[in-house]
């Protein structure tokens, strides 16, 4: 496993035992859909939450830069599509989100900024 794997890792399970934490129910982690990918979905009451995590070092770390691109939404969009299709689940109960891990001081520490519903 290569570095920016590694820090993908450790990027998704801070942001999976983050959600844990404020009692949402885990569903699944890397669920995919031919290429299509999503890395965490929980559900909390009748909520069905899809998970985006990007994960970045500080020191190279553009804060103008938009961390999805167009692609990227995309093919998120069509992996909540098959996810809820496949599970006979309503879009109406469902949001994206997407959370971004920044890590500081070589990988020691992490704050986490969070993107809620990034679809409406």
């Amino acid at each position: 496993m290569n570095k920016k794997q590694e820090l993908g890792k450790r990027g998704e399970f801070i942001a999976k035992n983050h959600y844990l934490n404020l009692g949402y129910k885990l569903l699944a982690e890397n669920w995919r859909n031919g290429r299509n990918e999503i890395d965490l979905i929980f559900n909390k009451n009748k909520d069905l939450i899809f998970i985006e995590v990007k994960s970045r070092n500080f020191n190279v770390l553009d804060l103008n830069a938009i961390p999805l691109t167009k692609k990227q939404v995309i093919n998120l969009k069509k992996a909540i599509l098959a996810y809820c299709y496949l599970n006979k689940i309503p879009l109406e109960n469902t949001q994206l989100d997407l959370i971004l891990v920044i890590f500081k001081q070589n990988c020691k520490r992490a704050v986490i900024k969070k993107y809620y519903n990034i679809l409406s």
